[in-house]
């Protein structure tokens, strides 16, 4: 028994987050909040949760969830963006960045989703230029100005 602390915790089984995950819409949306809190809390615990919880695919499937809510400004989508942060700053793999700049475009192309380029912003000032990722600066490039 004792006192359970998100951000001092360690994720060994990142399978059950991602079973947490997939059924997220399945809650009700205050358990949806508070479930993507403590994940956002476990993700910004460190690198070892970090990889864990990248490894088998969260941000993939935080995408894949947000899809439907991208035209609003949902709490969901917003607390889900703060999770695709924190772990896309530390890696995203080549599919999970096609399907950003993918939704990135659809907004552009929709003059909304200020949160999603907002969080694709911070994500590349905030990549750690240590890792041995490649940075996604020199490739992505924001312009939300109406054409």
């Amino acid at each position: 028994s004792g006192s359970f602390i998100p951000d001092k915790e360690r994720v060994y089984n990142a399978g059950a987050v991602r079973v947490l995950l997939r059924s997220l819409l399945l809650f009700t949306p205050k358990v949806q909040i508070e479930l993507l809190n403590l994940i956002e809390n476990l993700a910004r615990a460190g690198p070892f949760n970090q990889e864990n919880l990248t490894s088998v695919g969260c941000v993939e499937l935080l995408l894949e969830t947000i899809y439907p809510f991208l035209s609003g400004s949902s709490p969901l989508l917003s607390h889900a963006l703060k999770i695709v942060e924190v772990l896309g700053a530390y890696r995203l793999s080549a599919s999970e960045l096609r399907v950003l700049i993918r939704y990135i475009l659809q907004m552009r192309l929709m003059n909304s989703g200020r949160n999603l380029v907002d969080m694709m912003e911070r994500l590349i000032l905030m990549e750690d230029m240590a890792s041995e990722n490649v940075s996604l600066a020199p490739f992505v490039e924001m312009d939300m100005s109406k054409s």
